[in-house]
């Protein structure tokens, strides 16, 4: 139903327009930063030439008011201020209560004004002679000689200076006009989701300069879509190679996730990457603190939370449900059930979970194996190779968040009919919404909650209903490619302002977290407390417990 919806709908995304709007920084190659110029502005100073003082007023230690000055002759000097920023509304003035005799020309007083002489240079004034209190007015730039001109924009190039992972805020500064790229295979043939190449080709200021990929024949489309002449040995070698600001890993499984975005890292890049974020918390630990420590982003790609009609109801939650009281997550249940669905379909549920209930506090679960209560001996590698070790066919679990609100999830075929499949129902005090998760979703409210009569029919509406349509286009783009711009457009927002993207790396572990503690819960029989302790897979061979409590 969720997929019906979603056929005639597309969203148009407010960032997608960013590069021609000018919302997004207009970047270009990191060796050539190129700070913006200001116009050229002037400080006018001005020295007051005083007679001989009496002797009287030499002889006083601390005069108590300035003694009276007789014509005095007004001298004034136009100095480039070579450090000045990009908007002046004003200049400063030279505080003349201190004495600058190094510093000011001898000029002879005379009874009428004389021509502004083209002062010699002067010595830059002590830093306590400058007053930040009373601006003058500025002279206008036009006025200006084009030798003081040229003279003011070379004094504003700036000095090289070294950067920490890489220059995250000259970017956000909008001194790029590009952003490099290089694209990441694991081999593996798209079997699901987005066309990633397809989006990226269509996304402005990004210049995909390099891609990799073990597989030659997928290589040689990267080569043809990109008009790529280069091709490498190993990933690894192009990010050395090319230095690019962007890398993006768009991996069908999670196997060789971790060593991926990790290299891509190392080498200074800002990183987006597919869902689940990685195997373990271990590992999805290590690089968010890595991108941290070098000021990279790194998103990935769970856009649910970005939906503008998941926002609104997010707002306006209270008014519309009432109370927040339960969440119901459901699998999809069909193609894939138990631990292959609680990770792929699962874990960007957790994330909503998370955004409408708080963090969870403690996890307890049951998970199946063909009828039975499954044991070390039910785990398996992914018969795919997709998403590592992986266990039981049904999967039932209860979580508590620190609000108090009770989280459910289910994965069972034989609810697949009757439960409406993959999404989230909000159960609030007044009504229940219900989330129908695809690659845009699709929100529904009950309108008559009441249950009370034997014979009920329940009636669902769209909402909000009257958004059409319910997802505006964004270009030419539909479903989960629509989906994936809308991530890409966030995560370049959030390099642009120096941010964490809204679908973050941290949230995405703090989804998978979820996950694992269902696996750990139900392989052991105990309930499991957050954060975990264990951040390492629960499923692996050196860490699987006994056989869990009472099977």
């Amino acid at each position: 139903m969720a997929d019906e919806n979603l056929k005639h709908a597309n969203l148009v995304f407010g960032s997608a327009g960013m590069a021609a709007s000018g919302m997004l920084p207009t970047p270009k190659k990191k060796s050539k930063p190129v700070t913006p110029k200001a116009e050229p502005q002037v400080m006018v100073t001005t020295f007051i030439e005083n007679p001989q003082p009496t002797a009287e007023a030499v002889a006083e230690p601390a005069p108590a008011a300035v003694p009276t000055l007789a014509a005095p002759q007004v001298v004034t000097c136009e100095t480039p201020i070579p450090t000045a920023p990009a908007e002046l509304s004003s200049v400063f003035e030279l505080d003349t209560t201190q004495p600058q005799p190094q510093t000011v020309p001898t000029v002879q007083s005379q009874p009428t004004p004389v021509a502004t002489p083209t002062p010699a240079p002067v010595a830059a004034p002590a830093p306590n002679t400058v007053s930040h209190h009373e601006p003058q007015a500025i002279l206008p730039a036009p006025e200006l000689k084009e030798s003081a001109r040229n003279a003011f924009k070379e004094a504003l190039e700036p000095t090289p200076q070294p950067q920490h992972g890489y220059g995250i805020n000259d970017r956000a500064q909008g001194v790029y006009r590009e952003l490099t790229l290089t694209m990441i295979g694991d081999g593996m043939p798209r079997i699901a989701g987005p066309d990633w190449s397809r989006v990226i080709a269509g996304t402005p200021n990004l210049k995909v300069e390099g891609g990799y990929d073990p597989d030659p024949q997928q290589q040689a489309q990267l080569n043809q879509q990109y008009q790529l002449e280069t091709n490498y040995d190993d990933y690894r070698g192009m990010l050395s190679d090319i230095e690019p600001d962007l890398v993006v890993v768009p991996h069908q499984g999670t196997k060789d996730r971790y060593e991926t975005v990790k290299s891509a890292l190392l080498a200074g890049s800002h990183v987006i990457s597919s869902a689940p974020f990685t195997q373990s918390l271990s590992q999805a630990d290590e690089l968010v603190a890595l991108a941290s420590r070098r000021g990279l982003k790194v998103a990935v790609n769970m856009p649910m939370r970005l939906d503008p009609n998941v926002q609104l109801f997010h707002k306006n939650q209270e008014a519309t449900i009432g109370e927040l009281v339960e969440i119901r997550v459901f699998g999809e249940m069909q193609q894939a059930s138990g631990g292959a669905d609680l990770l792929v379909h699962g874990t960007p549920l957790f994330d909503l979970v998370r955004m409408f209930a708080g963090r969870p506090v403690w996890c307890t679960s049951s998970i199946m194996t063909n009828g039975s209560r499954s044991t070390r001996d039910d785990i398996a590698e992914d018969p795919a190779d997709l998403l590592g070790p992986l266990v039981g066919d049904t999967i039932n679990a209860q979580i508590c968040t620190e609000k108090g609100i009770m989280v459910s999830f289910i994965s069972d075929p034989k609810l697949a009919h009757v439960s409406g499949g993959w999404g989230i129902e909000f159960v609030g005090s007044s009504s229940v919404m219900r989330l129908y998760a695809a690659d845009r979703p699709v929100l529904s409210l009950l309108q008559n909650p009441g249950r009370r009569e034997a014979d009920l029919e329940q009636r669902w509406a769209t909402w909000p209903g009257n958004r059409q349509p319910y997802h505006p286009q964004i270009l030419d783009l539909q479903g989960s490619e629509a989906a994936l711009r809308m991530t890409i457009d966030d995560w370049l927002s959030a390099i642009a302002e120096d941010r964490a993207p809204t679908c973050s790396a941290q949230s995405a572990t703090e989804a998978l977290e979820m996950s694992h503690a269902i696996f750990q819960a139900g392989i052991t029989g105990k309930k499991i407390y957050f954060p975990m302790v264990n951040r390492h897979h629960p499923l692996t061979p050196e860490l699987r417990p006994g056989p869990a409590v009472g099977s």
